[in-house]
């Protein structure tokens, strides 16, 4: 499988009622695109225009804090042009941030045959406070596809930096008053993601979840089963020929 992972960019707004404004860019058709975003507002992102219809896919809050980190996505048509994704937040007259993700598989493409939100998987989050944690995903439903995880508050302590060779870290940011959102993915499944704080005595706030590929032909783990398969039946055909046995 070919996952193509591409940070469209960021925007921040402090201390007013600007909205955010991400682009323009043209993704790929048919591809996934993420917004990952904080606010400190309980009232959230109220809406968000750009490429295709946006669904608010989960809200996590910063341990006993004002602060929350936020997920949407939405699916490209078939045919995209170039435009900005806008994240509406006229009801919060304090700090609101967030990046843009685009994901495409480019050998079977996203599984966009349902919902945005049933483009993801399995998916897990937890909030901490000056300790870490683990967020702990099910078995994904093939394992070719896509971890993603982001952290609003702390690091993903896995990927380290720089990250390793396996995630690849995107671009990480500092926004106001020392609050970091950072986002990474990796190319497979990963069911457990380390997570830390920051820097001592930290609240801060951790997702992780898969993002599927289309079922366009055999999955990984069916292909997997066949091959397994296909060589005992070799093994034995082998067997029964040397001993001059039918077949």
């Amino acid at each position: 499988m070919a996952w193509v992972v591409t940070d469209r960019g960021s925007d921040e707004q402090n201390h007013n009622t600007t909205d955010l404004s991400i682009g323009p860019f043209t993704p790929a058709a048919e591809c996934l695109l993420l917004f990952i975003g904080y606010t400190t507002n309980s009232g959230g992102v109220t809406g968000i225009t750009g490429h295709g219809t946006w669904a608010q896919l989960g809200t996590w809050q910063k341990m006993s804090t004002g602060r929350y980190l936020d997920l949407w996505g939405c699916f490209t048509g078939s045919s995209p042009s170039s435009a900005s994704v806008v994240v509406d937040k006229t009801d919060m007259e304090w700090q609101a941030g967030g990046c843009v993700v685009e994901i495409h598989e480019n050998v079977d493409g996203v599984d966009v045959s349902g919902t945005v939100a049933n483009a993801l998987g399995t998916i897990d989050s937890d909030t901490q406070y000056n300790t870490a944690l683990t967020l702990n995903l099910a078995s994904f439903a093939d394992s070719s596809n896509l971890t993603f995880a982001a952290t609003f508050g702390g690091i993903l302590t896995e990927i380290g930096y720089p990250a390793t060779p396996a995630w690849t870290e995107l671009t990480g940011r500092e926004y106001a008053d020392g609050h970091s959102l950072l986002p990474a993915y990796y190319a497979g499944e990963d069911n457990d993601i380390s997570v830390s704080p920051c820097s001592s005595w930290y609240k801060y706030v951790g997702i992780a979840f898969e993002v599927k590929q289309a079922v366009g032909g055999i999955t990984a783990r069916a292909l997997a089963g066949i091959l397994a398969m296909t060589g005992t039946l070799q093994r034995v055909y082998k067997a029964k020929r040397n001993v001059g046995g039918e077949i």
